[in-house]
């Protein structure tokens, strides 16, 4: 979060705005609840490699990486 602020302020795209304290993202993650997480990755997750893209495939298979990110 810290780069994307300093990238965009570095373009005078953010004006005043500063970062929230981290206690101020953890009460907004607790009123707001799971569901705009949900909404958010059903409306953004997708396959981003198509058949023509190399290594995105193999045998007629997607290939699919899992990381530990939850």
């Amino acid at each position: 979060m810290w780069h994307l602020d300093e990238g965009l302020r570095g373009r005078g795209l953010l004006g005043e705005w500063r970062i929230p304290a981290k206690s101020s993202l953890f009460r907004a993650r607790q009123r707001l609840g799971p569901e705009p997480l949900r909404v958010l990755f059903a409306t953004t997750a997708k396959p981003m490699g198509t058949e023509a893209a190399p290594g995105c495939f193999r045998r007629g298979l997607r290939l699919l990486v899992v990381d530990a990110t939850c």
